[in-house]
């Protein structure tokens, strides 16, 4: 196989994940690859046409998309070949020039030996969190020297048919940029979860590519560390079918086919809160920190973030759900309205009742369960909790 084989170094982009979820990416960069062959340029109205399904009356005119989707391309690709480790797998490189619709293959520079350009933005993320993690669990521990950190007896299991992914609630950060290029903040929006959504934000809104840029860049709660430990701690895992990801990066296949632990907040449940909510018998409000339960009008709603001002005691919120997944997996969600919520939830899976009430349901094939507890905290510590409301989950619907 030659190594400017271009149909090899489109299967190599595609398979790395760099196109994201997106099956407008993939397809594009086929098509592109049709015309590269037949040595033909395609126009904006034929990739309109025949890779967008879009009229023959399309006016390019008034409808940017393709150029839009072409540009995300372009920084995709780039993307893709920035990783040295990418570099090294062979000496072409696919780049689709400016000002065109077709690409072209080109010899790479040789590659240096700089570690962070060697590593890619998944594998950064991998050891970032490992590093995260043991840095806060150690300092935590120093901090907290009442705390038992040996492994407790549990009951609680997970089918071990399944790989078991740990998904923690990271935060996905864009860029926004001076009219020179140049990144001057950045953003973080609730409806911006992942490069994916960032792209359908720019395939709607054209203006916005040059505003906005990917970055590549998440962030942590700080409650994250010690929650993974103490669940970690409370369940049987294989640790050799263990994998933990970021849920910005989390995909729609991932929910099949895998036990999914999630560990964050609400607000960076990403693709998995509309799973978590359409199961569940409560209800977001107006926002991450307000659960509604419709059945009685209970309103829960965290006070942590006024308590940031006042500097006064305040009450959080912790939540504990299980149930099956589509195909028999477990689904197990840790999380909370604000880092207290979210660590003592972590920690009341230490506790013989909780878990005898999680083991009930999790070998059941539809009923799951939800807990809610509620904390009370002062200064980012928790001074106890409570449980507020437990109730059944029905996820027969997540099965048809």
């Amino acid at each position: 196989m030659s190594l400017s084989d271009p149909e090899e170094l489109i299967k190599d982009i595609i398979s790395s994940g760099i196109l994201g979820r997106s099956e407008f990416y993939p397809k594009l960069l086929n098509y592109l690859l049709h015309h590269y062959k037949s040595q033909t340029q395609p126009k904006e109205l034929d990739i309109a046409i025949d890779v967008f399904a879009r009229g023959k009356d399309f006016d390019s005119t008034q409808d940017s998309f393709v150029r839009v989707y072409v540009h995300n391309l372009r920084q995709k690709i780039d993307q893709y070949y920035d990783s040295q480790e990418i570099a090294a797998l062979g000496s072409y490189r696919i780049t689709i020039p400016k000002g065109g619709y077709g690409f072209v293959i080109k010899k790479l520079a040789p590659p240096s030996v700089s570690l962070s350009t060697r590593l890619t933005r998944e594998q950064w993320f991998g050891c970032s969190l490992f590093l995260f993690v043991a840095l806060c669990v150690v300092s935590y521990f120093l901090f907290k020297p009442e705390q038992n950190i040996s492994l407790i007896e549990t009951n609680l299991e997970l089918p071990n048919t399944y790989t078991t992914k740990v998904v923690v609630g990271d935060y996905y950060l864009f860029g926004e940029m001076d009219p020179r290029g140049n990144v001057t903040r950045l953003i973080r929006d609730f409806e911006i979860n992942s490069a994916s959504d960032l792209d359908d934000l720019f395939m709607y809104n054209s203006e916005l590519v040059e505003q906005y840029y990917d970055v590549g860049l998440t962030y942590l709660p700080v409650s994250i560390a010690p929650a993974i430990f103490n669940t970690l701690a409370a369940l049987k895992v294989d640790m050799d079918r263990l994998e933990v990801m970021p849920a910005s990066l989390l995909q729609a296949s991932d929910l099949l086919s895998n036990n999914i632990i999630y560990i964050g907040l609400f607000s960076g449940l990403s693709i998995l809160e509309d799973i978590v909510f359409e199961v569940s018998t409560l209800e977001l409000g107006t926002t991450y920190d307000e659960l509604i339960d419709p059945n009685n009008g209970n309103l829960y709603m965290s006070q942590a973030a006024s308590a940031m001002a006042s500097q006064g005691n305040y009450i959080d919120y912790g939540y504990i759900a299980t149930f099956k997944g589509p195909s028999s997996n477990q689904f197990l969600i840790i999380s909370g309205t604000r880092d207290e919520g979210l660590f003592q939830a972590a920690k009341q899976l230490q506790d013989p009742n909780i878990q005898v009430i999680i083991s009930d349901t999790m070998n059941d094939s539809v009923i799951g369960t939800e807990l809610l507890f509620q904390i009370n905290g002062f200064a980012n510590t928790s001074l106890g909790s409570e449980l507020v409301m437990q109730s059944e989950l029905d996820a027969s619907n997540l099965l048809n």
